[in-house]
């Protein structure tokens, strides 16, 4: 298959690297962004405080999670389409429990996106994202069924890799602040193992340029992830 010559690839960065590139937000955009991020920072660090003083007085356990996650929708731009694409990947997290209904945890994801342009093969695009949210989060544990629901904050970072077909085409990764707000529940499988089904509501503020209009992608979506728990 001919590659683009060296003249297409400099035509080729030209025009895709602005559209992955988050352009600069204006001064009254991101004070508001930070004002938010430091009222939702404040919330969950006071509820992750509290969190922890109350634990003094019970016995301390660990839960550790790990399994697939999708996303309904691309939040990393890669799809130039500006169609719904669903994101394939996975989620782990490891959660403090400083009694029987409350604990602190930590959550961690990563999703892959790829597109290939039409008629410019083998031109492809290519995305990969790693989530870090932090918060609290209550269960109602049964024998068998233990529901739970927890408020997490963090942020995301999504690297784009040099493109295939075009090595100029590399736009610049990008970090945003993110949230997820949801729950599921565990179904005990044997004494420390059980199986989660998760579903939260995933935000995030990526943004990016196309033909010099500003442009959200799929900024709230749906994050629904299936794995195993364990119990320590």
């Amino acid at each position: 298959m001919k590659r683009p010559s060296a003249g297409n690839s400099r035509r080729l960065a030209a025009h895709l690297t602005p559209m992955f590139q988050n352009p600069a937000p204006t001064p009254l955009s991101f004070r508001k962004e930070a004002q938010i991020g430091r009222a939702l920072a404040s919330i969950v660090l006071l509820l992750m405080v509290c969190t922890l003083a109350f634990g003094q007085k019970s016995g301390d356990r660990i839960e550790v999670f790990g399994g697939y996650s999708l996303v309904t929708g691309d939040f990393t731009g890669t799809y130039a389409d500006q169609n719904t694409h669903r994101l394939n990947g996975w989620e782990g997290a490891a959660t403090f429990k400083v009694n029987r209904w409350l604990g602190a945890t930590a959550d961690f994801s990563g999703f892959y996106a790829s597109y290939t342009f039409p008629g410019i093969q083998p031109l492809t695009i290519r995305a990969r994202s790693l989530g870090y949210l932090f918060g609290p989060q209550i269960s109602l544990p049964s024998a068998r069924f233990t529901p739970f629901a927890h408020f997490l904050l963090g942020a995301t970072r999504v690297g784009y890799p040099a493109p295939s077909g075009c090595p100029l085409c590399a736009p610049s990764p990008a970090n945003s602040l993110t949230f997820a707000a949801g729950g599921g529940v565990d179904i005990a499988v044997a004494k420390h193992v059980a199986v989660r089904g998760q579903v939260d509501l995933l935000h995030s503020g990526f943004s990016n340029a196309d033909n010099q209009l500003l442009s959200r992608y799929h900024e709230t979506n749906m994050r629904i992830s299936t794995g195993l728990v364990f119990r320590f």
